[in-house]
């Protein structure tokens, strides 16, 4: 893949984490149910959970979302972020383990988000090289329009056909 591909590819899933972390703790859904997806994108699928209450290693019990990718083969997961925002006094804290790897891909506060969005970047550079590392011809191409689609749906206001709902009766339940 081009190098200029990758990073538009880059920026548009760091624009869809933000979108998907500001969604607001008391905006949590009645399960964690699905935000997004499940998408089948050749080989593989896609699915953003809503932000819900659970276990986070290294965290504990906290609200958080999850963008998970798996194999439509076999079902097995190629990558589970679990992203939890938070606040530490006047900062925004942003973790990210990855339970695949076992592994924290991000933890650190930032003063603003426009100092964090590096960090944001990098992570969507580490999803798009695991899905494009599984993926076959047809996936790659609909990983494009697959995010075409959901960033139309967060960008444009009144969108009479929402693919990512973010209205719930602003209840936390946990799972």
């Amino acid at each position: 893949m081009k190098k200029n591909a990758k990073k538009v590819i880059c920026i548009v899933l760091a624009v869809i984490l933000v979108f998907s972390l500001s969604t607001p703790s008391y905006a949590a859904s009645k399960s964690a149910g699905l935000a997004f997806g499940p998408v089948k994108i050749g080989n593989l699928e896609v699915k953003v959970t809503n932000p819900h209450v659970g276990q986070v290693p290294g965290m504990g019990r906290v609200n958080h979302i999850n963008l998970h990718i798996s194999k439509t083969s076999n079902g097995k997961d190629i990558a589970n972020f679990h992203i939890v925002k938070q606040k530490s006094g006047k900062r925004d804290c942003l973790y990210v383990y990855e339970s695949v790897s076992k592994k924290v891909v991000i933890d650190k506060c930032y003063d603003d988000w426009k100092t964090g969005i590096k960090e944001v970047v990098k992570l969507a550079s580490a999803v798009v090289d695991k899905a494009l590392e599984n993926a076959n011809a047809i996936a790659t191409v609909a990983i494009w329009a697959a995010i075409v689609v959901v960033i139309i749906d967060l960008l444009v206001p009144m969108d009479p056909i929402p693919v990512i709902p973010f209205s719930t009766d602003g209840e936390l339940v946990e799972i």
